[in-house]
Formats: structure tokens, C-alpha cells, sequence
């Protein structure tokens, strides 16, 4: 979560990171980002699940056996992919 909050600080679309243990939500501050980012991450191999009772938060829900290495690969994963969501964003702005 601390990566993942981290990533937050950079970019103004996360307006929340929250969860416990190895489940985390993180919430966005627009509807229907969740659903950009989630195609953004999956077209660099990583997969997440959107929730469709509340359109700005997606859960990441790593395995038990998750290692430090995976975890750093799914974090730069997920700043591009919130980075190339917001540039998307501002060209239609």
C-alpha cells in the first residue's frame, strides 16, 4: 500500500489508496478511470479487478506467495498505467 500511495502523491486521478493486508483498493477521483487504468495495466500483463458497484475504485489482490520483485513490477505498472490514463484524459480536456 505505501508503494501504491506513493504513486498516489504523483498523480492527481488516485485520490485514495485503502485496504488491509494483501487486499487493497484504490479509489479515483473521477467515474470510469478505474475502467482506463485497468486496460492501460492490462496491456502491460498485469490484471485487476474493477468493481462495478463503485466506478472509481479498482482491487488489487495480489497471491499470498506475491515476491518484493513482483510487487515492484505491478507498482511501475500501475504509475504508467495512471500516468498514460491521464494523458489520455487531457487530450480530450
Amino acid at each position: 500500500m505505501a508503494g501504491l500511495r506513493e504513486i498516489g502523491t504523483r498523480h492527481d486521478l488516485i485520490a485514495e489508496v485503502r485496504g488491509q493486508g494483501l487486499m487493497i483498493g484504490v479509489e479515483f477521483s473521477m467515474d470510469e478511470v478505474g475502467e482506463l487504468v485497468i486496460g492501460q495495466m492490462v496491456k502491460r500483463g498485469l490484471v485487476a479487478a474493477y468493481t462495478l458497484n463503485n466506478p472509481r475504485v479498482i482491487r488489487m489482490e495480489p497471491a499470498l506467495i506475491v515476491s518484493d520483485a513482483q510487487i515492484d513490477r505491478a507498482l511501475e505498472i500501475v504509475d504508467a498505467a495512471v500516468g498514460e490514463t491521464a494523458d489520455l484524459l487531457a487530450q480530450f480536456a
